[in-house]
């Protein structure tokens, strides 16, 4: 009966999850099925949103069960395997060997963890996941270094200057933003990522005017994912009244994106 109630249980967390649109199924004594559509039509995109799907069934499945008729909390370790589709490139046979061999692949590998049907896919998941995760440590190493390009006439005098990020990696190297800014952007540290260079760049300003130099405004780039907050402007404001940068020293730049 308990472990009746907790596949009840466990149904309703992957409902919870999974939008209403989705199909769940139970195939087996403890196997389930999720079909979700519309993931992207990029590879990459739908990838990165099977992971990220994934990732909360995951969390959620994981959290404690208080099962009726049970005096202690009960705990379930699962694994996921997930393949991709488009139209009717494999047969409903086909799909399910794949999702069953990303399954047996995540329990072979430790249980409890998630899995990509080919090497090609999980490669590419593995490598946005480790391009996150240095992100987030370089976020509280300050491994990340502001560089500002002048800008000049045709008379080659300075009007202005533009801040450019770099990341510097764990073995002195510059990363490009092109290959961290989209990773940034789809986990969400674009957010206090374009804060730090937003005050860090009107620090400087502000520094060079206090020493009497002048290099006219600095232009900063902003991000959609910063420019569609509701409190971005709030946010502009306060760096600016905290540095004391007067505001036509900057220039925000917003990029294609937006």
């Amino acid at each position: 009966a308990l472990g009746d109630e907790l596949l009840r249980a466990i149904a309703h967390r992957l409902r919870l999850v999974v939008d209403e649109a989705a199909t769940i199924a139970r195939q087996g004594d403890d196997d389930f099925g999720v079909i979700v559509e519309d993931l992207g039509e990029r590879v990459e995109d739908a990838l990165l949103r099977a992971e990220a799907l994934a990732r909360e069934i995951h969390d959620k499945l994981n959290e404690p069960y208080a099962l009726d008729g049970s005096a202690t909390l009960s705990y379930v370790t699962h694994s996921i395997g997930i393949t991709l589709f488009k139209g009717r490139q494999w047969s409903q046979e086909n799909l399910f060997r794949q999702a069953e061999v990303a399954l047996f692949t995540a329990k072979d590998e430790g249980r409890n963890t998630i899995r990509f049907f080919s090497p090609q896919m999980q490669s590419m998941v593995d490598a946005h996941a480790a391009v996150e995760n240095g992100l987030r440590a370089a976020l509280a190493n300050a491994a990340f270094r502001l560089f500002y390009q002048p800008q000049v006439d045709a008379g080659g005098r300075v009007t202005g200057a533009e801040a450019l990020i770099r990341w510097v990696d764990e073995d002195g190297r510059f990363v490009s933003p092109a290959a961290f800014i989209p990773v940034a952007e789809e986990c969400g540290l674009i957010l206090p990522l374009g804060h730090w260079v937003l005050l860090t760049a009107c620090r400087q300003v502000k520094a060079w005017l206090d020493q009497g130099i002048d290099m006219g405004e600095m232009a900063v780039n902003i991000s959609a994912h910063q420019f569609r907050q509701p409190e971005f402007v709030q946010s502009v404001r306060g760096i600016l009244a905290e540095t004391g940068l007067p505001a036509s020293r900057l220039e925000l730049e917003i990029t294609e994106s937006t």
